[in-house]
């Protein structure tokens, strides 16, 4: 069976230290290359369809040179796919932006305007909070302690060893959840389906720890930095277990309701897509194009990464064979 090349995610720069694939098989190994490099620049196993892999050591990367990788298993290589060409570094490093909203006793942010590769640092007052290498502009990082209400949060980034702008965070409102000592649930819309390996879990307060309870297994745990995203489970769920969500602030002790029990269903089966023709004329010239379709369309968006704001972190859904 022959394998199909998987596909370097952008942006790169001279900076980045790592680089994210998307596309390749559970178990295979991939491999990256650079154009102008002889050999392999980096790689590793894949224990997802879309992971980020390290540049072996000594590697950096040359502006203006592009990124592919290939896959193999066994003796069965892919052909190198499509690449990302890297780029220079900006000449004044500047600031980042804070994409999450802040509460008192939130425990992850999401900052965008890095540099890729670039490191990222959170600060209160010069003591340090969290840190993290952004590999494609954006940095999700956890905080260690929880934010506190007098707190003013400052992040900085490093890209190649030079320190960027200081940027001053908002003051954190509030706990939504401080005079009823207690929040809403979650929700999740569904609906779930066996042998799905994540669940779309909305309406989350942003820094608050979202716990997945499942009648299949024990409960698992993430922090959100986003209003809603999907939670890969570490397996994945089992046709009849029910499944609920909840929010919590532990380190103001507030938790949560659990949301409504969700039944995970039977797989729906994909249906086998189709190839549709279509002539498309210009003066000069003709041209025959062939373009994938495939009858469901809530499928197709379940592979697009950038879809919704919701799905921006979503990781590519491997169902059950068939």
């Amino acid at each position: 069976m022959s394998l199909l090349p998987p596909r370097v995610d952008g942006p790169l720069s001279e900076c980045s230290s790592a680089v994210e694939v998307e596309g390749q098989l559970t178990g295979a190994t991939v491999e990256l290359y650079m154009t102008g490099h002889p050999g392999s620049i980096g790689g590793g196993v894949a224990t997802w369809s879309d992971q980020t892999f390290p540049l072996n050591a000594g590697v950096q990367l040359t502006p203006g040179a592009t990124v592919q990788a290939l896959q193999r298993q066994g003796a069965t290589a892919s052909a190198l796919g499509p690449g990302i060409v890297v780029q220079k570094k900006p000449p004044v490093i500047g600031p980042l932006a804070f994409q999450s909203h802040l509460y008192v006793c939130g425990t992850c942010l999401w900052l965008t305007g890095a540099v890729p590769g670039a490191k990222v640092d959170v600060d209160v007052l010069g003591v340090p909070r969290g840190s993290g290498i952004s590999t494609d502009g954006n940095a999700r990082l956890g905080l260690n302690p929880a934010i506190h209400p007098p707190d003013i949060l400052t992040a900085r980034q490093t890209a190649c060893g030079i320190p960027g702008v200081l940027t001053t965070g908002p003051k954190p409102d509030p706990n939504p959840g401080a005079q009823e000592r207690a929040l809403p649930p979650p929700t999740l819309p569904g609906p779930l389906q066996a042998c799905d390996p994540a669940v779309l879990v909305t309406n989350v307060f942003e820094g608050a720890t979202v716990t997945i309870h499942r009648t299949a297994g024990p409960p698992e745990s993430a922090c959100f930095d986003a209003t809603g995203l999907w939670f890969i489970l570490s397996t994945p769920l089992v046709l009849g277990e029910k499944v609920s969500a909840s929010q919590a602030f532990h380190a103001c002790k507030i938790n949560g309701a659990s949301s409504p029990q969700l039944v995970v269903q039977p797989t729906i089966p994909v249906p086998p897509p189709t190839i549709r023709r279509f002539t498309w004329n210009r003066p000069g010239a003709r041209t025959n194009h062939f373009r994938l379709s495939d009858a469901s369309a809530a499928r197709r968006q379940l592979h697009h990464r950038h879809a919704d704001p919701l799905l921006a972190y979503q990781r590519s859904i491997e169902r059950c064979p068939r």
